[in-house]
């Protein structure tokens, strides 16, 4: 079902003459396009509509910007973010104070600083595992709500693989997902306009990484 959504969607993105900005765009290519099914199904959760009833309706439409303007409106109607983010999630504990953070930042010598700002204005939320050394970054991105962005050890580090996939779990388990599932969904929401006298080469792959699916 979801393959033959992502083929119906990338025949319908592609057709010449359209050229979507400011931000959708990197070299041609919409940004996540290989998850924008993933990002459909989280819509459709948030909405508590089904997905088949999500997808079967955008799958329909028949020009880009009637795609665009169904996921914009869709996203318009989502409730705002109410459920305040968990103190601890699997093992990690959400870290509030702005002092605590910047001492971590000094002792393991990371970025974690230049998150402040995002947290100050709560957008962004840190969360720390002192057992195995690492933190988690969490941004909310409007009424999509909060998603996981990245979990880095001392020195900005990567931590094993195994970790990170339980970490994956954990999150996920919560509502909170990966921010790579709602990329397409969120830069196709960001997008204010469009263009149909602008030619674009009918033969470019510019949706070809729905062959990931």
């Amino acid at each position: 079902m979801t393959k033959l959504i992502a083929s119906r969607i990338q025949r319908k993105l592609r057709k010449p003459g359209f050229l979507i900005e400011p931000l959708g765009w990197v070299q041609g290519r919409l940004r996540g396009m290989n998850k924008f099914v993933d990002g459909l199904r989280i819509l459709a959760t948030r909405l508590n509509s089904p997905f088949d009833a999500l997808a079967n309706q955008v799958g329909t439409l028949e020009q880009p910007a009637e795609v665009i303007a169904e996921i914009k409106k869709a996203v318009e109607n989502l409730p705002l973010p109410t459920t305040a983010l968990p103190a601890e999630i699997g093992g990690f504990k959400r870290i509030d104070s702005v002092a605590e953070i910047r001492d971590l930042a000094k002792r393991w010598e990371n970025c974690l600083a230049s998150c402040l700002l995002n947290l100050n204005d709560g957008t962004a939320a840190i969360y720390l595992s002192d057992h195995w050394e690492a933190v988690c970054y969490v941004c909310r991105y409007g009424r999509l709500s909060w998603f996981w962005q990245q979990t880095k050890g001392p020195k900005n580090i990567d931590i094993e693989p195994s970790q990170l996939e339980q970490t994956h779990d954990a999150f996920a388990s919560v509502g909170i997902h990966a921010s790579s599932m709602i990329e397409a969904i969120k830069n196709i929401n960001q997008i204010h306009k469009w263009r149909r006298d602008t030619e674009i080469d009918e033969d470019a792959d510019i949706f070809d990484d729905f062959e990931a699916l």
